[in-house]
């Protein structure tokens, strides 16, 4: 989630110390940058250095986000916003035997080996343009780059295992993704008599391409009962490497209509085009072209300003595969809404199917 900037002078920070000797700050600052207060930074940050409940163990997270942004009007904004984020994390313990029950902090992984690294950098531009007639128009575009590297050293116990060796495997996997996503938007609102009307339309268009590269081999034993570590190993042949590269265009249109404030009505569709192509460990080359569309729709009825009934339809479409057909979803929901103006969210009573 991105916190934009705020045209008033804020701040404030905390310090937390926990559980496992966890340490972490934060902080999030703003103010306006110039006299005629058209200009306005934001910077927040978070760092924390932990360790988990097990031995060899680290939950360590940085975080920073800033940005800008700029309002010559009333009608129009622009923002630009920068974040980084690093994980260096330890995901398990290496698992526990099956002969007796061990304490949390037992370790029978390597401690140079589970990890599980992550950073990512991204950078954000939104645009909104109110033209002042009921027309406005929206526009946003990130690139996001990601670094995702895991290890683990996990124990394979037997029921029947005798003596307190046990056996071990290594899995590991690399990836790396990058990604550009942007929309246009266009919406307009209009009022006929009783009836409203909001109408929203717009493109978006993303590139993405990742590279995973993903490893497994027998690791040494461990003595549960005197555990010895044995270290890193100094390399693992993958079994898997997979290139991909996906190119999405869509188009979209939703209508919603309001009758005497009491009956809504809302349709939409979607169009999704998408270029697949891939390349996997032995050079082989796969790609495919998709085009799919999806509907939307719901009828609402509001019985007081405060309570109101409602049918809704949705159709989705899940990530499709190269050679397979897109996987597709409906789900029907009727249900009622009570929303008291005293408060600030809505409760909802769904019956789905």
């Amino acid at each position: 989630m991105s916190k934009r900037p705020k045209f008033e002078r804020f701040g404030e920070g905390y310090l937390g110390y926990g559980s496992f000797d966890h340490r972490e700050a934060g902080i999030d600052v703003g103010n306006t940058l110039n006299a005629d207060r058209t200009l306005a930074y934001r910077f927040t940050g978070k760092v924390q250095d932990s360790d988990r409940e097990y031995d060899y163990s680290k939950n360590d997270k940085q975080f920073f986000m800033g940005g800008l942004t700029w309002e010559p009007t009333a009608y129009t904004t622009a923002t630009v916003i920068f974040d980084y984020l690093k994980r260096d994390n330890t995901p398990n313990s290496g698992g526990y035997p099956f002969d007796k029950e061990y304490d949390r902090s037992n370790f029978f992984g390597e401690p140079d080996y589970n990890f599980h690294d992550v950073e990512r950098s991204s950078i954000t531009g939104m645009l909104t343009h109110d033209f002042d007639n009921g027309l406005t128009l929206r526009g946003n575009l990130r690139y996001s780059d990601l670094t995702d590297d895991y290890g683990y050293v996990y124990i394979t116990d037997s029921v029947g295992r005798t003596g307190t060796m046990v056996d071990r495997g290594y899995i590991g996997r690399d990836r790396e993704a990058q990604e550009v996503i942007g929309n246009a938007i266009l919406q307009y609102d209009t009022s006929v008599g009783p009836v409203d009307s909001s109408t929203l339309g717009g493109i978006e268009y993303s590139d993405s391409s990742s590279k995973t590269t993903s490893v497994y081999a027998p690791g040494a034993p461990i003595d549960v009962s005197n555990p010895a570590y044995q270290g890193a190993p100094s390399s693992l042949t993958p079994y898997s490497a997979n290139d991909q590269d996906n190119r999405t265009r869509s188009v979209f249109l939703t209508q919603n209509l309001s009758f005497y404030d009491h009956v809504i009505v809302t349709v939409g569709v979607r169009n999704d085009s998408m270029d697949l192509s891939s390349k996997d460990i032995t050079g082989t080359t796969a790609s495919d072209d998709i085009s799919e569309t999806s509907y939307r729709g719901a009828l609402t009825y509001k019985i007081t300003d405060e309570v109101s009934t409602y049918y809704s339809y949705v159709e989705s479409i899940a990530p499709p595969t190269i050679g397979v057909r897109p996987e597709r979803g409906k789900q029907h929901e009727l249900g009622m809404k009570y929303a008291p103006s005293v408060w600030t969210h809505c409760s909802r009573l769904p019956f789905m199917s």
